[in-house]
C-alpha cells in the first residue's frame, strides 16, 4: 500500500497516546464538565456495531482462533450531562434501524414490481404505493440520523494512529478547546497541518 499525505484547512493535533489530559470543559459546548465519557478506538481494526457481534470479542474465542487481544486505547473525556454518551440506547436503537432497513428493502421491490405491472397494464397505483413511498423514506431518513457522527464524535474526532500507535491524531472541532488541550499536554502535544498514513 502506498502512503498518502494528508493535508488539514484547520490543524489537528499530535499528542502521546498514553497520559492524554482533557480539558475540564465539554468540547461541544464549552460548559463546565460534570460526567465524564468513555471513547475507545483500536488501530487499525474493524469497528462493528456491537463488540458482542466481533467474532474475536470474547477471549475463548480470540485463544481459538490464536488471535492475541489488540491494543485498545481508551480515554475519558470531561462532558457536560446533555453531551454524555450512553452506549446501549444507541445500539439498540441502530440495530432496530437495521433490521427495519432489512424488511423495508424487501417490501421495496415488491411495491417497485407491483407499481410497474400496474404502469405497464395503464392503471393507475392506489393508495398503498403512496404509503410504501412514505414507509421507505421514513426508515431511511431515521437511519440517516441513527448513524450519523453523535456531537461529541463531531467535536473529538479520533483521525488515526502514527506508524507505532505511540502518537494519535485528533481533530478538534472548536479551535478554543484544541488551545486548552495543547496547553494540558504541553510536553507531549503539537499541531500538524498534514500527516502521512500508510
Amino acid at each position: 500500500m502506498n502512503p498518502q499525505k494528508t493535508i488539514f484547512k484547520e490543524p489537528i493535533v499530535r499528542v502521546k497516546a498514553s497520559g492524554i489530559i482533557f480539558p475540564k470543559i465539554c468540547p461541544v459546548c464549552g460548559e463546565s464538565a460534570n460526567v465524564k465519557t468513555r471513547m475507545s478506538t483500536i488501530p487499525n481494526k474493524k469497528s462493528y456495531l456491537r463488540p458482542s457481534w466481533d467474532p474475536a470479542f470474547t477471549p475463548s474465542a480470540r485463544r481459538r482462533m490464536g488471535i492475541s487481544s489488540p491494543p485498545m486505547s481508551t480515554f475519558l473525556i470531561p462532558v457536560c450531562e446533555d453531551h454524555a454518551i450512553y452506549d446501549e440506547s444507541d445500539c439498540r436503537y441502530r440495530t432496530l434501524c437495521i433490521i427495519c432497513n432489512g424488511l423495508i428493502i424487501a417490501m421495496a421491490v415488491f411495491s417497485l414490481m407491483s407499481v410497474g405491472s400496474d404502469l405497464w397494464l395503464g392503471r393507475g397505483f392506489g393508495m398503498w404505493g403512496f404509503i410504501a413511498i412514505f414507509l421507505i423514506s421514513t426508515v431511511f431518513a431515521s437511519s440517516l440520523v441513527a448513524f450519523r457522527a453523535r456531537p461529541l464524535e463531531q467535536a473529538v474526532k479520533i483521525i488515526g494512529f502514527d506508524y507505532g500507535a505511540q502518537y494519535i491524531w485528533i481533530a478538534f472541532k472548536d479551535s478554543e478547546y484544541r488551545r486548552r488541550f495543547l496547553e494540558e499536554n504541553e510536553m507531549n502535544a503539537e499541531l500538524v497541518r498534514w500527516i502521512v498514513r500508510v
